[in-house]
């Protein structure tokens, strides 16, 4: 059969795609995937973008390459601006900071942008950059460079099975997906002039673009699963699925089996059951990579594991990455043993469709170290770790029932922990290496941050903390200080002979925290101050500019400086210049002081997740943006109800009182004006920020992150 990889013009998707495994007399032997990519576009120049993965299966190391031409940039705001309908189903900030970082800078990083493609038809011949993808009817011929070293792979691939046609693979209500594959190839060529010989496989495909992308009238959005294995036995098996990825409902499932001497069967009766899940350090995305297959009409029972889990590859656009790895196939068919070598892809799992869910598998990461640092449980070997070698012995079970257990109390009520997510993931825009620091990130803001709430909640004397009774309340006001203190102190002890810290970035970072003690004590002073005199806070005091001013100052004291210290910390890590290093303190601090304001408008929410008091600013007789919002806002006799009750504490002590107070908060507009004020405030310096760091995905995802925190419009 004459090999025909013309492209197909009317399809608005196409792809060429040549993957297997090679090996030479010093070539380790590795794993490779070439994928190249046409998109159609009415009106538009044809986008395309290049693929390339290699893994070296003796040491499962990883390399890829992602590149677009600049077309893409144009298909992909066209279809954010034109689509937004059915773009619903996405998590709408990072629509937005991914639409306004392309619209502003083009193509962001780790993606390249080379020439356009160039393609033609007889004989077919595609041409890209380093890219070649040719064939003169009895083989295909591949160049390429190896994305780990530059090295210059080029191949043959001769056919060493029939060609599979589906014309209606895949076909649902979105379109038609068709296929012309030749599942065994054997491959010759050189890397850099040494030979290297291996096996391959080839898939040509092309179709409805809208075959797994969201448009009118359809919101899903759909991703999709492809395995192909070639087993022992000289059979080869196609599997497949869809899945609308926010639900998970599976549809269109199908296989073919190759065997030889046979005609291709295909079936849609398959059952595809993953079993084991890994979520990415990189991007913090959940894939599926351990899998049961059964095809009860080939009578086929098959499982598949990765040869290593890390083989993600970033790709341009709202779907941001694929897993598109190696791996291997055991089981049985026809009731024998079999086994071969397999390929797993998996789209649309890098979308980001849940900023909870996101949030919750940082948490689950953090969690992680804290818990390696401070367990559950005290024993000698973590006491002599913090404290030195006992000289007469230590009690590790009071240890745990005065530290341990009242903190992990405290820890597993579900915090945020957006602190330590804020500091990686602006690490990653400076293109820093966090992995040699997570139990320092991770340790240092946390448990700082919940010492910090246990004495305030002492201080405030709060009845609850994240839904349950507060710290002091259950173990005791002596128990909850000394906590808190210790909290305060003990995971600084992660910094001090940290490994990877030269003695002068310890003793900058240490400075930056001491520096950060201060400026959040002088913040609570302010905020204790006010609490002590509020019943002389009258209409004047209110009324006063000069108030809110320090407000905000008094946020950019207590709640803001630990974001400017980690923002700093991020910095002396990565040593970056002095100006990206004030950019980056500066927009810290507005962002934490924003994210107050914000809270003090949570502080009035009646969601269950709140996880405080109603109102309770009030009770307290706080001076908070929202209440000096509404004072404000308010006239005539609403306006001296609302100084009254705050001002009185056995008014807003009592519930009709509190009950009050909130409403009026409420029905003065403060809420809304507190979440106009921090959306301006973090517009105003993220431009600055912007500035001073270059374009690239991780902006991007750090731009989504700060909006969705703050639950704020990204009109930036």
């Amino acid at each position: 059969m004459t090999i025909d990889l013309a492209p197909r013009r009317d399809a608005t998707l196409e792809w060429w795609f040549l993957h297997g495994v090679l090996e030479g007399a010093t070539f380790s032997r590795c794993a490779f995937m070439v994928s190249a990519f046409r998109k159609a576009q009415h009106g538009l120049d044809d986008a395309w973008m290049l693929l390339v993965n290699t893994t070296d299966l003796d040491t499962g190391m990883h390399a890829c390459r992602s590149e677009v031409t600049p077309a893409f940039a144009e298909h992909f705001l066209d279809e954010v601006e034109g689509e937004r309908e059915g773009l619903e189903a996405l998590h709408q900030r990072a629509v937005d900071a991914y639409a306004h970082e392309v619209r502003a800078h083009g193509i962001p990083a780790p993606f390249t942008t080379q020439a356009d493609a160039r393609l033609t038809d007889d004989p077919f011949l595609l041409t890209w950059g380093d890219i070649r993808f040719a064939t003169d009817g009895a083989r295909i011929e591949l160049t390429f460079a190896l994305p780990k070293d530059g090295r210059t792979c080029t191949l043959q691939a001769v056919p060493q099975a029939p060609w599979v046609e589906s014309a209606d693979m895949l076909a649902s209500t979105r379109g038609t997906l068709k296929l012309h594959s030749c599942p065994r190839l054997a491959l010759s060529g050189d890397v850099d002039g040494e030979a290297v010989s291996g096996d391959g496989w080839f898939d040509h495909q092309w179709g409805d673009y809208h075959w797994f992308a969201s448009h009118k009238g359809d919101k899903r959005i759909v991703g999709w699963l492809w395995l192909g294995a070639n087993l022992d036995d000289g059979s080869d098996l196609i599997a497949w699925q869809r899945i609308d990825m926010k639900t998970g409902a599976t549809e269109s499932p199908g296989a073919i089996l190759c065997r030889p001497g046979e005609a291709p069967r295909q079936t849609d009766a398959i059952q595809l059951e993953a079993t084991r899940h890994w979520v990415s350090p990189g991007s913090m995305m959940r894939y599926p990579l351990a899998w049961q297959v059964t095809v009860p009409d080939f009578d086929i029972k098959l499982t598949f594991a990765p040869v290593c889990d890390g083989q993600e590859l970033p790709v341009f656009g709202l779907s941001n990455t694929v897993w598109e790895g190696a791996g291997r196939v055991e089981g049985t068919r026809d009731g024998a043993d079999v086994s071969g070598r397999a390929r797993l892809e998996l789209q649309g799992y890098g979308y980001l469709l849940d900023f909870d869910a996101y949030r919750d598998r940082w948490v689950e990461r953090l969690d992680t170290r804290i818990k390696a640092f401070l367990p559950e449980r005290i024993d000698d070997e973590c006491l002599v770790q913090w404290a030195g070698p006992a000289r007469w012995g230590y009690d590790a079970d009071a240890q745990t029932e005065m530290l341990a257990r009242p903190a992990w109390d405290l820890l597993a009520r579900g915090g945020k922990h957006w602190r330590p997510i804020y500091c990686h993931l602006l690490a990653d825009v400076l293109g820093v290496d966090m992995r040699p620091f997570e139990e320092l990130v991770a340790t240092v803001p946390e448990l700082i941050h919940n010492g910090s709430v246990i004495i305030d909640d002492v201080e405030d004397d709060s009845a609850t903390r994240r839904g349950d009774e507060a710290v002091h309340r259950r173990y005791g006001t002596p128990t909850a200080i000394n906590l808190g203190n210790t909290l305060y102190f003990l995971p600084l002890l992660t910094l001090l002979e940290h490994e990877h810290l030269t003695v002068a970035q310890r003793e900058e970072i240490l400075a930056l925290t001491n520096r950060m003690f201060v400026r959040s004590h002088l913040g609570q002073a302010q905020d204790l101050y006010w609490a002590g005199t509020a019943n002389e806070h009258d209409e004047a005091f209110w009324l006063d500019d000069e108030v809110g001013e320090r407000i905000l100052q008094a946020h950019a004291l207590k709640s803001a400086s630990a974001v400017r210290a980690l923002s700093e910390v991020a910095c002396v890590i990565g040593g970056v210049k002095a100006d990206v290093r004030a950019a980056c303190a500066r927009f810290g601090e507005t962002w934490g002081t924003a994210f107050q304001v914000v809270d003090d408008a949570k502080n009035f929410s009646d969601r269950k997740a709140w996880g405080k008091q109603r109102g309770e600013d009030i009770a307290a007789g706080k001076v908070t943006y929202a209440t000096w919002n509404a004072v404000r806002m308010l006239e005539g006799a609403d306006r001296a109800q609302l100084i009254q009750i705050l001002r009185t504490k056995a008014c807003r002590g009592s519930p009709e009182g509190l009950a009050r107070g909130v409403e009026l908060v409420e029905q003065s507009g403060a809420l809304d004006a507190c979440r106009e004020k921090a959306c301006a405030m973090v517009e105003a310096d993220w431009h600055a920020f912007n500035d001073v760091v270059a374009p690239s995905t991780s902006k991007i995802g750090f731009r989504m992150f700060i909006t969705s925190v703050l639950d704020l419009p990204l009109d930036m």
